[in-house]
């Protein structure tokens, strides 16, 4: 299956470095596409979702890769007007357990 990645800063908590961690997502054009937050989404070919004003998305973080440490979590992407916001550990067990897609649209 095709995602595309966010790459983010922050602490490992099983090493305790601070990592560039890789986050895996599916939303938006899938084509292994590499994002930073404050980039902006491509669409075209093999897209999952369409582009909307709110979207909550689940990411799946890939090993520490100093320790390789796996976490357990999920990511809580935010997509405003098209553009990665943030990305930040969800705060609930699993918020996209519950529905059909690996994103929500918050507002259309």
């Amino acid at each position: 299956m095709a995602f595309n990645v966010l790459t983010i800063d922050e602490t490992c908590p099983a090493c305790a470095h601070q990592i560039r961690r890789r986050v895996q997502f599916k939303y938006g054009e899938l084509w292994a596409h590499e994002y930073e937050l404050g980039d902006t989404l491509r669409w075209g070919v093999n897209e999952e979702g369409s582009p909307a004003r709110l979207v909550r998305v689940e990411g799946v973080p890939e090993a520490c890769s100093l320790c390789g440490d796996d976490p357990e979590w999920v990511y809580d992407i935010v997509i405003r007007d098209n553009v990665i916001e943030s990305a930040a550990r969800s705060t609930t067990v699993n918020p996209f357990a519950e529905t059909e897609n690996d994103y929500i649209v918050v507002e259309p």
